[in-house]
């Protein structure tokens, strides 16, 4: 699976986690392919998770959002600290997977 793909994957399980519409995740896919950072996983898990950190602020700040804006605050998040992250404004922000070998072949 492709960088791209575990991140995808980790975004989503956050999202579930968190009780946002998993299908969310697909917006990660779209903003690794348009800004072509090439970010290693960790930091990807990063970003991701300060993204979705950011959504649960949000909405325990202002109950009854409505999805849409939560969604573009999100992406607008996500966007934000990718940008920040590959231009080296946030040195040493990665999330390292926990178990470097997979669980399966």
């Amino acid at each position: 699976m492709s960088t791209e793909g575990w991140a995808v994957h980790y975004f989503e399980s956050l999202l579930a986690k968190n009780r946002f519409d998993p299908a969310w995740a697909q917006d990660l896919g779209f903003l690794v392919r348009e800004l072509s950072l090439g970010m290693p996983l960790a930091q990807w898990r990063y970003c991701c998770w300060a993204a979705v950190r950011r959504g649960a602020s949000l909405v325990q700040q202002e109950p009854g959002t409505d999805g849409q804006r939560l969604r573009e605050t999100i992406f607008t998040e996500l966007k934000r600290r990718a940008g920040w992250v590959a231009a080296g404004g946030y040195a040493g922000c990665s999330f390292a997977p926990s178990s470097p070998v997979p669980s399966s072949a």
